[in-house]
């Protein structure tokens, strides 16, 4: 779907309660965290695939998530929000996937496979 500015829209926003622990969905290095007027406090991760995850509009990070952390899969590295341009009443995780040497791509097959 458009976006402002002519952008498209590179995810799948999962609408969940605010502050709801979100998992690392692979073992990997986070890459850079970013708090920006659009994705407000995001997270990218590189699995150890070589795939790379976008975690955005967080409510906050998880007790230290910084650049160049190894993470397990599972662990929890943010929580659930509405940060960005995201409605105040709407606190969602805009997730987007990059698979090994790819760009981004639709990540709901994915999403759909694990949370099936």
């Amino acid at each position: 779907a458009g976006r402002s500015g002519g952008r498209t829209h590179k995810g799948v926003d999962m609408m969940a309660a605010r502050n709801a622990p979100l998992a690392a969905i692979e073992s990997g290095v986070i890459e850079r965290t970013s708090n920006s007027s659009l994705g407000g406090i995001s997270i990218y991760l590189t699995g150890a695939s070589g795939a790379r995850y976008y975690y955005a509009h967080l409510e906050s990070l998880a007790n230290g998530v910084t650049r160049g952390l190894a993470v397990n899969v599972g662990d929890t590295i943010g929580f659930n929000g509405s940060s960005g341009n995201a409605p105040d009443y709407l606190p969602h995780l805009h997730f987007q996937y990059a698979p090994p040497g790819s760009d981004w791509i639709n990540p709901y097959p994915l999403v759909k496979e694990l949370c099936g």
